[in-house]
């Protein structure tokens, strides 16, 4: 159980930074597609 406890807080820990990392690619992507199509047009 001690050992168990800090794996489960670290693949919590993964699973948070995976989801804010996915959020600010998509952020960035929603931001910069304009900008690219302005580019492009």
């Amino acid at each position: 159980m001690i050992l168990n406890a800090p794996q489960g807080a670290s693949f919590v820990a993964l699973g948070v930074m995976g989801v804010a990392m996915s959020l600010f690619k998509l952020n960035y992507l929603i931001v910069a597609l304009p900008n690219l199509m302005n580019l492009v047009f």
